[in-house]
């Protein structure tokens, strides 16, 4: 009964582990550490509480608050970032960026906002592949965000969008350059905004593409990432890795390894091997086991001998003190 237990565990095994094999796994590895530095989350956080974009400018590179810890140029200092607003009739496109310098900006993460013709509301924050890897996105979930203040205030009639004045070095009377700090000091600091969060992270934007306004990122060439995807379809692991030289320009490799299969006949063997093993495994067993219960039965005889022997050899020390007794009495009578 054991035996048929352990082949069945173990055929399960391996259909299960061929199943797991030919599905599709993307497995994406940022290596910069510069998406440490601003967490989309509280940033996304931090929007839906803000009155109108100034506001939400202001907050965001707050050196209090400490949202902002981008030091994207590494020259010691948080870099300012600034929010600049594109408007396609109803979609709104809020983009964070950060000042490099005279002419150096890069696009840190953008907030899209769209409403349709049946009122409908959609929202996302996106962080920039450079920075953040493909596919990053934070979307409300459950909410009705169409109430909040800020939202309110960018469907306003007669708006007009939102443009930051401020860029490299010319900075609002409120702000102060100031240090980052350790990511561990960074990550305290973010628990108060995503304590009771309203959005969640997904890999697929939650706007339509035909209402989007037209947007190309603007990438710094003093931002140096590098992004690896790890594609495993079926019997190929496809890994490719995709870096920005310093002259701003993008470099791609790309490495794809085959991973062998056995045939059906290779996995009778196996299966083979696997049951054999299986019931020399179970027969040793069981011959130790009759093993030691030999062993243990002999030591039991051997025991029953010996008590025996001294019980025989009580009663003879018994009779012999009796005897000794029995004369010593009739030597005193006489």
């Amino acid at each position: 009964m054991k035996r048929v237990v352990m082949m069945a565990i173990l055929s399960l095994m391996l259909v299960i582990g061929s199943a797991i094999s030919q599905e599709d796994i993307t497995i994406v590895a940022a290596s910069s550490e510069a998406a440490r530095g601003l967490d989309l989350h509280a940033v996304a956080e931090l929007f839906k509480d803000c009155n109108n974009l100034e506001e939400f400018e202001r907050k965001l590179n707050d050196p209090d608050l400490g949202i902002n810890n981008l030091d994207l140029d590494q020259d010691g200092y948080v870099d300012f970032i600034r929010v600049v607003e594109d408007v396609n009739k109803y979609s709104h496109l809020i983009i964070l960026q950060a000042a490099l310098g005279d002419n150096e900006f890069q696009d840190v993460a953008t907030i899209e906002v769209e409403k349709d013709d049946d009122e409908v509301y959609r929202m996302h924050v996106w962080g920039n592949e450079v920075i953040y890897g493909p596919n990053f996105y934070y979307v409300p979930k459950y909410v009705q965000f169409h109430t909040w203040p800020i939202i309110v205030w960018i469907y306003r009639p007669a708006y007009r969008p939102y443009r930051s004045v401020w860029y490299y070095r010319y900075y609002p009377h409120w702000y102060r350059p100031y240090r980052p700090v350790h990511f561990h000091i960074y990550r305290e600091r973010m628990v108060k905004y995503i304590a009771n969060p309203v959005f969640e992270v997904r890999k697929t934007p939650a706007l339509t593409v035909t209402r989007r306004v037209e947007y190309h990122p603007r990438n710094s060439v003093l931002v140096k990432k590098e992004t690896t995807v790890i594609r495993k379809s079926g019997d190929e692991t496809d890994v490719r890795r995709t870096s920005r030289a310093g002259d701003g320009t993008r470099v791609e490799s790309r490495k794809t390894k085959e991973v062998k299969r056995s045939s059906p006949s290779e996995e009778k063997e196996i299966h083979k091997k696997s049951d054999s093993q299986s019931i020399k495994k179970s027969n040793g067993r069981e011959d130790t086991v009759v093993k030691k219960s030999k062993s243990t039965s002999k030591k039991s005889e051997n025991g029953e001998k010996s008590s025996v022997k001294k019980a025989k050899k009580m009663d003879e020390r018994k009779s012999e003190k009796s005897s000794s007794t029995t004369s010593k009495r009739r030597d005193l009578e006489r």
